[in-house]
């Protein structure tokens, strides 16, 4: 291992891992178990060189580890602009055997201005992302990103997830709304067969929470396959 992937690796173990996240073996993706969705961190090249730190979150009920942004500013987080970073930065998360001193920086100087980005991402983390545990915040992030035309992109599953949270939140009325509407308007099969299986567990409260935490259960359970971590507390909505 070069000078500059070890101190990838210490660097993120210092400030990730004291913020209590849990890593892979390679700790360049981190994670935050925030019981119905993981905060998901990644330290990954960019394409035209350099670093990005890739901020999204996964909620359990997707049963899925795919990655999403809620539109939650600065969810991607690129290196610094200075002499030869990129450059320096992109040799060693490919994992090459030995950096081009000819563009590479000085390890004590390349460690400065990883910090830099890696104290950045906290920021971030903390201001943005930890604070989806509120369910009114994560409702109304939800609502920007449909503003900001990802239907487009994504389908209805972001009418799904609203749908979800308004109805967990208690907000009945908005919660049936979205899923009559994906029902109405999507042209996935999956999403209009998922909408339709929600809609009949909102018939009271106490439905709708029994269904949404055994999906959030069965999230879990199957993502401890591949993150020990999440064996080490479950999780329910009351």
């Amino acid at each position: 291992m070069n000078n500059y992937q070890s101190i990838i690796k210490q660097t993120a173990k210092d400030v990730l891992g004291n913020m209590g996240l849990y890593s892979n073996s390679s700790k360049r993706i981190w994670y935050d178990d925030n019981g119905f969705y993981l905060t998901i961190m990644e330290i990954a090249p960019c394409n035209v060189g350099g670093i990005f730190v890739n901020i999204g979150i996964c909620p359990l009920w997707k049963k899925s580890l795919a990655l999403v942004n809620y539109d939650i500013p600065s969810g991607r987080l690129t290196s610094p602009e200075v002499p030869n970073f990129k450059e320096a930065l992109l040799y060693c998360l490919v994992d090459q055997d030995e950096v081009n001193l000819d563009i590479a920086l000085q390890p004590e100087v390349f460690e400065y201005y990883f910090r830099k980005l890696m104290a950045l991402a906290k920021r971030q983390f903390e201001v943005g992302f930890k604070q989806l545990t509120d369910l009114n915040y994560f409702a109304q992030k939800l609502e920007n990103r449909k503003d900001s035309g990802c239907r487009q992109r994504d389908g209805h599953a972001i009418d799904l997830d609203h749908a979800i949270v308004a109805m967990t939140a208690g907000d009945v009325e908005k919660g049936k709304a979205l899923m009559e509407y994906a029902i109405a308007h999507s042209i996935r099969p999956k999403e209009v067969i998922k909408a339709e299986e929600m809609l009949v567990h909102t018939n009271s409260r106490e439905e709708w929470l029994d269904y949404i935490n055994r999906q959030i259960a069965e999230g879990r359970d199957l993502m401890s396959k591949q993150l020990k971590f999440l064996t080490k507390k479950s999780f329910r909505f009351e």
